[in-house]
């Protein structure tokens, strides 16, 4: 019987030795799973920004933060962390920070998918175990903190400074948006009342884009942020709203059947027109490839 036991405790021991030198390689792989998932996240919200402070306004409620504040706060969150969090350098603030994230993501939304607040719970498991772990033998925290523990209190010290500075500049960094955001639009965006309006409108720009919607339009609304972006940093291009229930005759000249279109006109000639939202990426690429194949012809 105490053969038995022996064995048994033997053969326990090993599985645990086993168990632990696989640990490093677990811890990695967690990080590179997390960092993966939000620095897309992230990716995708600095891809459309417009579109991006959109749903921070209207779909997200983040509490205590304003949208502009909570929507850079989230993408700049997404894209740092998950770098540290990959070369495991300040681990345990990225985790967390991350942690923290997951979080407010689930709480700002009034309705969530079940298969997505899963996700977020395994999300919120793996961050937790690696703040709780810490990042393990194949990290720059690791490499750092051995280092520290042999050059003395100065390194420490050092360690410490650069932490707090790059946390301020986080924090300092949190208030451009609301920079950008009081920066005026180049050329205002027009509302067209009338068809002749757009004869005058044409004789001031050589480009004009006609931009059909509705208030009770969601698409048109996400539209919204990407026209002013587009018209902010688009000087030759005037930027024209057209609601489509207001102005019913307009949109029947253009053979509009959906919305949101857009129309682009060369002074009053017709060069294009496109149904669905779009991001200002592939938005400015349409209007882009329109004015080459002019400038071609020319």
């Amino acid at each position: 019987m105490k053969t038995l036991a022996y064995s048994f405790y033997g053969l326990n021991d090993s599985v645990q030795r086993i168990v632990g030198g696989m640990l490093p390689v677990a811890l990695l792989l967690g990080r590179l799973y997390v960092a993966w998932v939000f620095f897309k996240a992230g990716l995708t919200k600095i891809d459309d920004w417009g579109t991006t402070l959109f749903l921070f306004e209207e779909e997200y409620s983040v509490p205590l933060l304003s949208p502009e504040i909570a929507a850079f706060l989230a993408t700049f969150g997404e894209l740092v962390f998950p770098v540290l969090l990959v070369i495991g350098l300040f681990s345990l603030v990225s985790s967390l920070g991350l942690f923290v994230i997951n979080i407010v993501a689930v709480i700002s939304l009034e309705m969530i998918a079940p298969a997505a607040e899963l996700y977020h719970v395994v999300w919120g498991l793996i961050l937790m175990a690696l703040a709780m772990c810490g990042p393990g033998l194949l990290s720059l925290d690791k490499l750092v903190g051995n280092r520290l523990r042999r050059a003395g209190p100065v390194y420490p010290l050092a360690y410490s400074v650069f932490t707090l500075a790059s946390t301020l500049f986080a924090e300092y960094a949190l208030f451009i948006p609301e920079e950008l955001s009081r920066r005026k639009l180049v050329v205002p965006i027009v509302n067209l009342n009338t068809f002749d309006e757009l004869g005058d409108l044409a004789n001031r720009h050589e480009w004009l884009l006609l931009d059909f919607w509705a208030p009770w339009c969601a698409p048109c609304k996400v539209m919204n942020p990407v026209m002013e972006q587009f018209s902010e940093f688009n000087e030759d291009t005037a930027v024209i709203k057209v609601d489509v229930d207001q102005k019913h005759d307009i949109a029947a000249k253009f053979g509009v059947r959906a919305i949101p279109t857009l129309v682009l006109l060369r002074r009053d000639q017709f060069m294009g027109q496109e149904t669905g939202s779009k991001s200002l990426k592939d938005l400015a690429s349409w209007i882009d490839g329109l004015k080459q194949k002019v400038s071609q012809l020319a």
